[in-house]
């Protein structure tokens, strides 16, 4: 640990010394309405900017009247599919218009929605969740990844109801035109004409962009008891008006389902008065100064556009660019693939982006791009990190923009802090809590006890952005929740004497070696510091006497070395010249060629790795002798 802790201030973040600590024009204290939704907040956005891009996808843009009108049509084919108060609407699909349309129509009638991670490709953690949220009505895209084990799911009883988008329908005119006139030809005539536009020099790109998207999307499946509806925003049937039962605040908006990486996963219920809240949290503190456009704010209301890579599915797209960024009337840039950092550098140009919500990864990627030079993103006004730490190298490569790293939880909708800019952006920090949220840090040793100013502890954090709880889960919820309302987040960190937090690492991960507390995130941050290193973990093992130690997984970038010596040996003398101590240093390195195992939501997934390391260090340890 290498601050300094003050033992005469307690390590409390409130609304007693935070707004001391706040920029210009920011509030702790805002106010927040007990029957605010982000419905309503949306549907004013729709009517405040009628005609501002509210979406653009692959060249297609959408106006927020269009928005509206979509939003219409898809709640009457919700409810027409039994949509309503207390039905669990599913959305499992990429980064395209019809998320935000889905989403915000599944509220209209009253529907829960329950998020799907883009890694659910198969049918076993599509059917355990859906079957773990009640889910009875999916909604998803006609591409074979989506809708293939949907089906199969559907034909098995395990849903009632299928919604299938055509994604050739969010494509513009001049790209889908030709796409249906081309897929409506005989067989024979499409190859005869494939072949020759093969031929033709100013054709082919066109034939080979046909043959890919084609080959993506489904075909027909026998629906003999109609039980999927195909949706299209471009039907020429009118919408009647069509009474539906609003929401309440309190009602459940949505399930979110945790990332798993501390054990499975969990349906966190997020409340409508939850997601409003948070969205409100972000754009009051997103009233903060804009450092590289003086004289404006973060977030100007009908003037952003983001680009929004991160999935939608989760939380951190789903409160930030879905609810703060569209209520604010600000364009999305949607990316299907937030891997494919080529287009992402692409669209920041073509749309003049202003805002990147993102996970450190993406935007590592960036950095590790090849054609990087031949991009320009300093344009960008507002760069957010958040979801994992951000590497201090990802930040070092990046100097034309300035990156605000945040922190939070699905369990608190998710934002709880983040750093602004200029004097209020703290490298290694995850900046300030946000308005109305309070912070503490309490022992791990001394239930109760609150820790003092740079000493390291539980985080604790109360606000309107909070859970209600897990579904069905009274265990793991009382396990997590105070009755005075703090959830337990399971991470460590410190509050600094300016309010800032810092996040060392995750309780379940810690532990005591010598006595001292060992935290596996800090040792991975030194050791992912090296410039030979890609991605690294650090699990816990036990000896055969009980005591634990550390063993590190370190993967290197490709033709990378640590030097001419033993890379173990050199790594962990690096790790030495970096400030750990013996305490720290893991006993045992071992690098790895292929990649570390992830999660659905692309973390590093290091409680299956550790499971893995220690089965295979038991298969390992000495037998005892057969009795004679």
């Amino acid at each position: 640990m290498d601050h300094v802790p003050d033992h005469n201030i307690l390590a409390i973040a409130d609304g007693s010394n935070l707004p001391g600590v706040y920029p210009p024009g920011v509030r702790w204290d805002i106010d927040i309405p007990e029957a605010a939704t982000t419905l309503q907040m949306v549907e004013k956005a729709i009517r405040t900017y009628p005609d501002k891009i509210a979406m653009s996808f692959m060249g297609r843009t959408v106006t927020y009247r269009e928005f509206g009108e979509w939003i219409d049509r898809a709640a009457a084919s919700l409810k027409a599919n039994g949509a309503a108060k207390g039905v669990k609407v599913g959305i499992f699909m990429p980064n395209t218009p019809y998320y935000p349309v889905f989403f915000y129509a599944a509220q209209r009638t009253g529907a829960t929605v329950v998020n799907y991670s883009l890694a659910h490709k198969s049918k076993a953690p599509l059917k355990e969740q859906i079957e773990g949220s009640d889910t009875s009505v999916m909604v998803t895209l006609d591409l074979k990844d989506f809708i293939t084990p949907v089906n199969e799911l559907l034909q098995e009883g395990v849903l009632k109801r299928v919604v299938r988008c055509p994604f050739v329908d969010m494509l513009p005119d001049k790209k889908a035109k030709p796409f249906k006139i081309l897929n409506s030809l005989p067989q024979p005539a499409l190859s005869a004409l494939l072949m020759v536009m093969g031929w033709v020099p100013s054709l082919k790109h066109k034939a080979e962009d046909f043959k890919r998207l084609k080959e993506k999307l489904a075909g027909a499946f026998p629906d003999t008891r109609a039980l999927m509806l195909n949706f299209s925003v471009k039907s020429s049937d009118t919408i009647s008006p069509i009474s539906f039962v609003r929401p309440e605040a309190q009602d459940i908006a949505v399930l979110q389902y945790t990332s798993g990486s501390s054990g499975g996963p969990k349906g966190a219920v997020l409340t409508h008065f939850n997601l409003a809240a948070n969205s409100m949290q972000v754009a009051e503190f997103f009233k903060a100064p804009s450092v590289k456009c003086p004289g404006e704010t973060l977030l100007e209301p009908g003037q952003e556009r983001a680009i929004a890579a991160i999935p939608l599915s989760h939380i951190f797209g789903e409160t930030v660019l879905m609810s703060a960024y569209m209520a604010g009337g600000c364009e999305l840039i949607l990316q299907a693939d937030p891997r494919n950092v080529g287009e992402t550098l692409e669209l920041i140009g073509e749309r003049q982006a202003t805002a990147y919500p993102a996970a450190p990864r993406l935007l590592t990627m960036i950095t590790e791009d090849p054609h990087r030079q031949h991009y320009d993103i300093s344009g960008l006004k507002t760069v957010i990190a958040g979801s994992e730490k951000l590497p201090g190298s990802t930040r070092h490569n990046l100097p034309e923009i300035e990156i605000s790293e945040g922190y939070g939880q699905t369990e608190a909708s998710p934002v709880i802090s983040c750093n602004l800019q200029g004097a209020f952006n703290r490298p290694g920090s995850v900046g300030l809590p946000l308005p109305r949220t309070e912070v503490k840090i309490v022992s791990r040793d001394e239930p109760g006890k609150i820790m003092n100013v740079g000493e390291e502890g539980e985080i604790w954090v109360r606000g309107p952005q909070v859970m209600r709880g897990y579904y069905k889960n009274e265990t793991a919820t009382a396990k997590a929740m105070t009755e005075d309302g703090w959830l337990r987040t399971g991470d460590v960190g410190y509050l600094d004497q300016d309010c800032f937090l810092y996040i060392c690492g995750r309780l379940g991960r810690a532990y005591k070696r010598n006595g001292l507390w060992v935290e596996p995130e800090q040792i991975e941050d030194k050791i992912n510091s090296h410039p030979s290193v890609l991605e690294s973990v650090v699990v816990t093992l036990n000896n055969l006497q009980g005591e634990k130690f550390g063993k590190a997984l370190v993967r290197l970038k490709p033709g990378a070395a640590m030097g001419e010596d033993d890379n173990k040996a050199v790594l962990a003398q690096y790790l030495r010249e970096k400030g750990l101590g013996s305490h720290e240093i893991p006993r045992m390195i071992e690098f790895v060629s292929e990649p570390l195992l992830r999660t659905a939501v692309n973390k590093i997934d290091w409680n299956n790795i550790q499971k893995a390391e220690q089965a295979k260090s038991i298969d390992k340890a000495p037998q005892p002798a057969p009795s004679l």
